[in-house]
């Protein structure tokens, strides 16, 4: 069984670098990897970081990507590491795509606030 794992998945590993842009298009990858080793990259994570917070940025990551493919946001600079690590709070947000459709952080927040409510 195969997955498509993206650039993203760094943003939920504890050691893991902050890039610069994480915004896509322009840095968005994907590559087919096999189920074993999502299931690795999960297990490693494991051990420094609890099940808890993983799945918790994880989910952050999950609203993030959706909002962003839907069109409702786009964010730039490294505002979607920041969110994913640390929650969904205005100060989190390092910029904002001049092409988002929506231009304000609260609004943002309780976009990605309520599609955490419904999952």
């Amino acid at each position: 069984m195969l997955y498509v794992v993206d650039a993203y998945w760094d943003h939920i590993r504890p050691n893991s670098v902050l890039a610069s842009d994480t915004a896509p298009p322009e840095n968005y990858q994907t590559e087919l990897v096999d189920h074993s080793d999502v299931k690795q990259l999960w297990s490693e994570a494991c051990q420094q970081l609890s099940l808890e917070t993983l799945s918790k940025r994880m989910a952050r990551l999950m609203s993030i990507q959706s909002s962003e493919l839907e069109g409702v946001f786009k964010l730039g600079g490294s505002s979607i590491a920041y969110i994913v690590r640390a929650g969904f709070f205005v100060g989190a947000i390092e910029n904002i795509d001049p092409s988002s459709h929506i231009q304000r952080k609260d609004q943002i927040i309780r976009v990605l606030e309520d599609y955490q409510g419904v999952c």
